[in-house]
C-alpha cells in the first residue's frame, strides 16, 4: 500500500510519486500593472482573516502581472489578477507587512491549484487577456467565462527616475501573505493558519501615472464563481488613488523552500 515518505512534499494525486514542483519557480520575464487605493478601514476590516490585523492607512491593491517563460510549466506563460490589502502578522517575534490576497484571478488551472494546496492563496481561475499599452495609457481586465469582472486604467504614465527605481529595487525580498483554510468533512475543518509566500526579483524598467479601477457585478448565472465577491469590491469606497504603476522584468523567483507557516 501507497504511504508518503515523511519530509517530501507530494500533490495530489498523491500515490504517482512526490511532487516535481522544486524549491522555488522562475520565470523568464515579467510585466505589470498595478493600481492602489485608500478606502475606509470599517469597510475593508470585515475582509480580513483573524489571523492578521488591518495596516494603517487602509490600503488596497488591484495588481495584474503577466507571467512569462514559468519554468515548472515548460516555459508556458499565464496571467495574474488579483486584489489584496495591506496587513500585518507577528512571525518569530518580529511584525510582518504586506499584501493579504483577499482573491486571486489566475488564467492557468494548474497554477491555481497548486496555490491553493500549498500556500493556502485564494485563487480561482479567470480569463485575463493581454494588458494594453498605448502610449502613456494603459490597462487590464479579468473576466469568467466571457463576462468582465474587472478593468483597471492607468494614463499619464511617466517613467521613474534611475535613483527612483534603485529606491524600489532595493527593499529585498517581497513577502505575501495567505490564508490556508481547507474546510473538511460534516463541518469540520482541516486546515485553518496563515501563510507567507517569498518572491523576489529586479524591475528592470517602471513607470507610474494616475489609475482607476472598475469593479463590475454580474449576475450569479454569468460568473458562478465570482459573483459573490464582485459586489462587496465594488463597495469600497476610494477615498484617496494613489500613483499606478506599470513594470517590467526580466526574470523573477517565487521561492517556495522560504514560505512558512506563520505563529
Amino acid at each position: 500500500m501507497f504511504k508518503p515518505e515523511q519530509g517530501r512534499r507530494y500533490d495530489m494525486p498523491v500515490v504517482f510519486g512526490p511532487s516535481q514542483l522544486g524549491g522555488r519557480a522562475t520565470y523568464a520575464s515579467r510585466r505589470a500593472i498595478t493600481y492602489s487605493f485608500r478606502t475606509d478601514p470599517a469597510a475593508l476590516e470585515p475582509l480580513i482573516p483573524y489571523h492578521f490585523s488591518l495596516a494603517e492607512p487602509a490600503t488596497v491593491m488591484i495588481h495584474s502581472s503577466m507571467l512569462i517563460g514559468v519554468d515548472w510549466l515548460a516555459n508556458r506563460s499565464y496571467h495574474t489578477a488579483r486584489v489584496s490589502a495591506q496587513v500585518e502578522a507577528r512571525h518569530e517575534g518580529e511584525i510582518l507587512r504586506g499584501p493579504y490576497h483577499l482573491v486571486d484571478w489566475e488564467s492557468e488551472p494548474r497554477a491555481v491549484i497548486a496555490g491553493r494546496e500549498y500556500l493556502g492563496i485564494a485563487k480561482i481561475v479567470g480569463e485575463i487577456p493581454e494588458h494594453e499599452r498605448r502610449g502613456d495609457t494603459a490597462a487590464f481586465e479579468c473576466y469568467e467565462y466571457g463576462t468582465r469582472l474587472l478593468r483597471v486604467d492607468v494614463s499619464n504614465l511617466q517613467p521613474v527616475t534611475e535613483e527612483e527605481l534603485d529606491r524600489r529595487n532595493g527593499g529585498g525580498d517581497t513577502i505575501t501573505f495567505g490564508w490556508k483554510y481547507i474546510p473538511g468533512p460534516g463541518g469540520t475543518v482541516d486546515a485553518d493558519y496563515p501563510i507567507k509566500m517569498v518572491s523576489r526579483g529586479r524591475t528592470d524598467a517602471m513607470w507610474t501615472g494616475d489609475g482607476s479601477a472598475v469593479f463590475d457585478q454580474p449576475a450569479w448565472q454569468q460568473c458562478p464563481a465570482s459573483a459573490r465577491i464582485m459586489p462587496t469590491l465594488a463597495s469600497l469606497p476610494v477615498l484617496e488613488s494613489l500613483p499606478a504603476t506599470v513594470a517590467v522584468a526580466a526574470g523573477g523567483i517565487l521561492d517556495r523552500a522560504a514560505s512558512a507557516r506563520l505563529d
